[in-house]
Order: structure tokens, then C-alpha cells, then sequence
């Protein structure tokens, strides 16, 4: 959903495309790899947003798993999202849609969850 404070945008995602690059080693024990750039589009028909995130911080890695569980018990829950992580990291938003034209810089918070 892309909106202002007054207004829905779009709430079309179809054309929405996500690339990642950059890939490096997460948070000990199991270091999945997280993108260190992010970039989102979308367009349609002469409307188009784009919206880059990189030079991301980790700011917060939460083990969902239970590391005492028996083996048994860490089979049969392996397909649960046990790793979760929280960046902060630099935004930049280009956005023409609706009649809305503007770059914004700045900040932005996103979260990854990592499967084992």
C-alpha cells in the first residue's frame, strides 16, 4: 500500500519488483546472509515509485528456536521461522504516483526473518 496521510495512492502490488544485492554473513550461531542493498519499484503506466535501502545496522537478532528442546521436538518444528532480525539503515524514496512528486531521504527500520 503506498498512501499519504490524507489519501491511498495505490494499493496495486502486482507491479511491484524487489532486488537485493550485497549479500553478507548474519548474526552467530548460524550466520545467514542478509542483502546490504534493497531496491523497490513499481510501475504503471506513467506512475512509478522507487524506493533503495542500504548501509543497513543491525540493531536487534532474536533466536525464535528452543535451543533445549530434544532433537525430536527441533525436527518436527524445523520448517518455524526461528531467527529474526531488526536493521535500521539509509532510505532513499523517488516517488511519482497520484500526482505526488518527491525524493525523501532519511532513515527507515525494516525486519528479515531468517529460516535454518
Amino acid at each position: 500500500m503506498l498512501a499519504t496521510s490524507e489519501r491511498l495512492l495505490s494499493d496495486d502490488w502486482l507491479p511491484l519488483r524487489l532486488v537485493t544485492s550485497g549479500d553478507v554473513p548474519g548474526p552467530a550461531p548460524e550466520h545467514q546472509p542478509y542483502p546490504t542493498s534493497l531496491e523497490w519499484t513499481w510501475a504503471r503506466g506513467d506512475e512509478h515509485f522507487r524506493m533503495s535501502v542500504s548501509n543497513p545496522r543491525l540493531i536487534e537478532s532474536l533466536d525464535m528456536g528452543d535451543q533445549h528442546a530434544s532433537w525430536r521436538h527441533r525436527l518436527l518444528h524445523a520448517g518455524e521461522p526461528p531467527w529474526y532480525c531488526d536493521f535500521t539503515a539509509d532510505r532513499e524514496l523517488d516517488i511519482h504516483v497520484g500526482g505526488v512528486d518527491d525524493t525523501l531521504l532519511g532513515q527507515t527500520l525494516y525486519a528479515k526473518m531468517m529460516l535454518r
